[in-house]
C-alpha cells in the first residue's frame, strides 16, 4: 500500500472561497444557482397550474379542502 506524502493542492477554504475561483468558475456557479432557482419556480408554477385545473374541472381528491386551497383561493379571487 502506497501512502502519498505530497501536500494537497486544494483545501476546503480554496474550494469554497469565491476569491480563489476564476471568473468563468464563478459564472458557472452563478448559472447553476440560477438554473436551480428557475427549475424550482417552474415546478411550483406547474403544481399550482395543475391544482387550478383540477379545481376548475371539479375534481376532488379528498373529502376536505387541500392545504393549497386557502393559499390559491386568495390568488384567483
Amino acid at each position: 500500500m502506497m501512502i502519498s506524502t505530497a501536500s494537497p493542492t486544494t483545501t476546503f477554504d480554496t474550494l469554497h472561497d469565491a476569491s480563489a475561483l476564476t471568473g468563468s468558475a464563478v459564472l458557472a456557479q452563478a448559472r447553476a444557482l440560477l438554473s436551480a432557482i428557475l427549475t424550482v419556480m417552474s415546478l411550483l408554477a406547474a403544481a399550482a397550474g395543475v391544482y387550478l385545473l383540477k379545481s376548475a374541472l371539479g375534481i376532488n381528491l379528498l373529502p376536505w379542502h387541500s392545504p393549497l386551497h386557502d393559499l390559491l383561493y386568495h390568488l384567483v379571487r
